[in-house]
């Protein structure tokens, strides 16, 4: 099958948007592969097509997202970062979550610790390590290192999760001071101890 076929790309999508909003309304769980056909009006021959099961489906979505973030931490985000500038970072984070709410929720109810290792990989550790020579070694022999970076990442989750489940979201500057005065102390510490 022609997978740059225009008809190919609408029917991939209408399934991703039929399983976004079933896994949203019903849990993961409770979705299926029958559900899933009946709601987007295709035949399981067409779904096994796309995807064998609602698992490839799952990591699929996450390989989606997974490239949404890699794509914001860009070069210019790492330079004023490195210049100490962390406001850009905290505002590009924002952007991500704001712009990709729907699939961010969807994707906290399917697999939460899947979700949880994705944005801290993309939204810490990775940036840090290009920041902070050794980085992940570090991590592995200090526990101070190790436990401030799990506070970070606590926080940076929760807050998520409570962006993405709020039906009424503050306005865009509002969640980048928010999230900046919060992440602001515990990340200095974090700094702190990874440049001793």
């Amino acid at each position: 099958m022609n997978t740059e076929d225009l008809r190919y790309l609408k029917t991939e999508q209408l399934i991703q948007q039929v399983f976004l909003d079933s896994v949203n309304a019903v849990g993961f769980d409770k979705v299926t592969v029958t559900s899933l056909c009946q709601k987007a009006q295709i035949s399981r021959f067409t779904f096994y097509a796309h995807y064998d099961d609602k698992f490839q489906l799952q990591e699929k979505l996450f390989q989606k997202l997974e490239e949404k973030f890699k794509d914001s931490i860009n070069a210019e985000v790492l330079n004023r970062a490195r210049g100490g500038d962390f406001l850009s970072s905290v505002e590009r984070f924002i952007m991500d979550v704001v712009q990709n709410k729907t699939i961010i929720k969807t994707m906290f109810n399917c697999n939460k610790t899947e979700m949880s290792r994705l944005l801290a990989y993309h939204y810490i550790d990775e940036p840090t390590a290009i920041l902070v020579p050794n980085y992940y070694k570090k991590i592995a022999q200090t526990d101070t290192i190790r436990r401030s970076r799990l506070y970070l990442v606590a926080g940076l989750v929760s807050f998520i999760e409570d962006v993405v489940n709020s039906d009424n979201i503050d306005s865009l500057e509002t969640l980048i001071a928010q999230y900046y005065h919060l992440s602001n102390e515990a990340g200095k510490y974090f700094n702190q101890q990874l440049l001793k």
